[in-house]
């Protein structure tokens, strides 16, 4: 990432926050439908920092900027960030404050700061508030703004939507509902339920989508009443085959962008509304707007559910293993022989499991970035490949292979650690002192041509 863009994109954040009488903004990492990895549409952090890790959260105000993050990032943020006008803060390190006293002890005085309400749950919101206290206001950050100031801003993905079929998932969508509603009395006690969340949306209505790389969910807000609900959800994503499922369900289908419509229209007939803690802010603000509404916010079973689960799941995860197993033992045999005739490299190696896992049927994609980590790659967290730092293999060192598939049948994470060749002495005495626990190989670093 240029720096210089980097800088211009904090300059123009500042010239709005001055004109919004902001005396700081905070972007967390996130969307409107709790994905672990946001849509790109939602990557503002990302875009205004330049770093791409799956966790940090930015604060700008009129003279700073820092960017929070885990340890599994440190070494990635502070190349990402140099250069740039955001000091790296490593959080859980001796001497290094939380945001919230952070920017108490920068002020020292009541300030109005900007959060997305769209990015954060009214849970993280409620916590966030009661931290500060009385020593700071915190008001929505548009996206209007967003969208503003971020040239070309990637749009919703138009990927279409797929049935997951009940020979896979156990229950059918009707079981799942029905449950819903005698479990939250939906049209009883609440006239209207909200979800909001993603993984929720797939798994009730046993629909996938592609709109995440390694995420099988999609973008989307579902509001069910006694009888049915509507989906709201980029229609160009439906095809006639899953938009009859739906009619089916009693599901209507409406434009993504109409949910805040539709909640305002609800809450001035003055009915019941529920929902989650874990509903994004913007939701539970647009239901504040209407005198007339009624909120009641309780727990979702859907998270629980989600985890339990049936005899049909578990076997499909017997299966999934199964299917794994037999590329994984396939890829070995490719490599093993590939290697010991010709050079290749650590994308190399990602692209012949892919196309091992991808012979399989019910193949759906993998479930998470492969990581093919050679010599001292082995070492640095979470590490991926690309072009820039695609390491040869010799026949000697360790390859970490980590990576995983969605199947129809379930998903699958493994990891795996090869030798290649015979270890030298080096690698021998490194392998004595990591046994012995004299060094640990997160905080080594070790000359080019040794392993990690």
């Amino acid at each position: 990432m240029n720096c210089h863009e980097i800088n211009k994109r904090v300059r123009d954040l500042r010239r709005w926050m001055e004109r919004m009488d902001f005396d700081a903004v905070i972007i967390p990492t996130g969307d409107p439908h709790n994905n672990e990895y946001p849509l790109a549409k939602w990557k503002f952090r990302e875009w205004l920092s330049g770093f791409t890790g799956s966790a940090g959260t930015v604060v700008v105000t009129g003279e700073s900027a820092a960017l929070w993050t885990d340890s599994r990032y440190f070494i990635a943020a502070e190349t990402a960030l140099e250069d740039t006008p955001f000091t790296l803060m490593k959080e859980g390190m001796p001497g290094v404050p939380d945001i919230i006293p952070w920017l108490v002890e920068t002020f020292k005085r009541p300030i109005k700061v900007g959060v997305p309400f769209e990015l954060v749950s009214v849970e993280a919101f409620d916590a966030l508030s009661q931290e500060a206290g009385a020593n700071i206001v915190f008001d929505s950050f548009e996206e209007d703004v967003i969208e503003a100031l971020w040239e070309k801003r990637p749009l919703l993905p138009n990927t279409p939507v797929n049935i997951h079929a009940v020979e896979y998932a156990g229950l059918s969508a009707t079981e799942k509902l029905e449950a819903l509603r005698h479990e939250l009395s939906i049209g009883d006690d609440v006239q209207l339920w909200l979800i909001n969340d993603a993984s929720e949306i797939a798994w009730l209505l046993n629909l996938r989508g592609n709109d995440i790389p390694y995420n099988p969910v999609f973008a989307s807000y579902l509001f069910l009443d006694k009888r049915g609900g509507t989906l709201f959800v980029n229609r160009r994503k439906i095809s006639e085959s899953v938009a009859t499922y739906l009619r089916e369900l009693n599901i209507s289908v409406e434009p993504y962008g109409t949910w805040k419509k539709a909640l305002r229209a609800a809450c001035r007939r003055g009915e019941v509304i529920g929902f989650s803690p874990k509903v994004n802010k913007k939701m539970a603000m647009v239901c504040g707007e209407s005198r007339r509404a009624v909120v009641r916010m309780t727990e979702s079973p859907l998270e629980n559910w989600k985890a339990i689960k049936n005899n049909t799941e578990i076997e499909g995860f017997r299966r999934a293993m199964l299917k794994d197993g037999c590329a994984l033992v396939r890829f070995r045999r490719r490599f093993d022989e590939a290697i010991a005739r010709e050079t290749l490299t650590e994308m190399d190696v990602d692209r012949m499991l892919t196309e091992e896992r991808a012979a399989e049927t019910g193949f759906r994609g993998l479930s998470f970035g492969t990581i093919a980590a050679y010599g001292p790659h082995g070492a640095i967290v979470h590490y991926e490949a690309d072009r820039e730092t695609d390491a040869r293999l010799n026949r000697s060192g360790l390859l970490l292979l980590d990576s995983g598939a969605h199947y129809n049948e379930g998903t699958t994470d493994i990891t795996r650690t090869l030798a290649l060749g015979t270890p030298t002495a080096e690698e021998k005495r490194i392998y004595t002192l990591v046994v012995k626990g004299h060094i640990r190989l997160s905080r080594c670093r070790f000359p080019v041509g040794t392993t990690g």
